[in-house]
């Protein structure tokens, strides 16, 4: 689908309407993107071929060069309030290549891992930096590029005031719904790479509902004098209640078996429906009160057996 851009009928704005949101939906040369940096970083490495290589011919020489890559990644990187996308070279340094995976490095130092077996999807790429995270998300329309204030006496007077952002179901009801659909798929694509890595953090997450951690870091938690004492005297002090939170439980279990299953889920249906994707010390509010019974529990159960010896 198109509209009007500040070029006009020179530079008309294209939308994809598709469901494949990490392939390359650009079926018609459209934009300069990432999945034209890849081929180009391939091409580099590995000479693989090229189906429409006079596209990526952007120094227009008649043959693909580590050249042409680099301005691709300096179109991507050139002013996006500038209509006509003017490339600034010397972003790439150099791509390095073995048999499993070829690293396209920038000039802030940052890489972009393309391995050898992609299936064609953003997802297997490992973008680090911040150059390379912003190629992964960027795209310049392929008329921009050969765009000029000469060819087009439009852009001869143009002056960048605010940008109107357009898009294909926009609206709440309508966005909301694929997005929520898209990072789904992130997470289980996250999921599948790291299956043991995310059943780790997931646990992690849940005794950290009830365990309180410190940190010296000012992003992960507040500093003030004496935060360390006190943040020390919690986690003793949540450790210990969680201890005693467990041993409450399985004393329960043992004397009263599954008459315990509504007051054990009141504190763990929490945990288990939240973990998997974040937590918050907030989140343990509601189960407190059940979990104070099985501390008392274990306090009574410790209390007897002393009492009986």
């Amino acid at each position: 689908m198109a509209g009007k851009s500040a070029a006009g009928p020179f530079d008309p704005h294209v939308f994809f309407v598709t469901s494949d949101d990490f392939g390359d939906q650009d079926r018609h040369d459209d934009f300069v993107d990432v999945f034209d940096v890849v081929r180009l970083a391939r091409h580099e490495a590995w000479r693989e071929a090229v189906a429409q290589p006079s596209t990526l011919d952007y120094d227009r020489d008649g043959s693909l060069t580590f050249h042409d890559l680099d301005i691709a990644i300096g179109i991507l990187e050139s002013d996006k309030n500038n209509p006509v996308a003017v490339a600034s070279p010397g972003t790439a340094r150099r791509v390095t290549a073995t048999e499993t995976t070829a690293t396209l490095e920038f000039r802030d130092g940052s890489t972009l891992i393309v391995p050898r077996t992609f299936s064609g999807r953003v997802l297997d790429l490992d973008a680090r930096g911040e150059i390379a995270r912003g190629v992964l998300h960027t795209r310049r329309s392929s008329r921009s590029v050969g765009l000029s204030r000469e060819t087009v006496p439009g852009l001869r007077s143009f002056q960048p005031c605010f940008n109107i952002a357009g898009g294909i179901d926009s609206v709440f009801y309508r966005a909301q719904p694929q997005s929520q659909d898209r990072y789904a798929r992130l997470a289980l694509d996250d999921i599948r790479r790291a299956p043991i890595g995310y059943a780790l953090a997931t646990a992690r997450r849940m005794i950290g509902i009830f365990v309180t951690i410190g940190s010296e870091s000012r992003d992960a938690a507040h500093q003030f004098e004496g935060s360390r004492a006190l943040y020390l005297a919690g986690a003793v002090l949540s450790v210990t209640v969680f201890a005693l939170f467990v041993s409450g439980l399985a004393v329960a279990a043992f004397r009263y078996g599954a008459a315990i299953v509504p007051l054990a889920a009141a504190v763990l249906y929490v945990p288990v429906t939240i973990a998997p994707f974040l937590t918050n010390a907030r989140y343990s509010l509601s189960g407190q009160p059940f979990v104070f019974a099985f501390v008392a529990i274990a306090i009574v159960a410790a209390y007897d057996r002393l009492s009986d010896h």
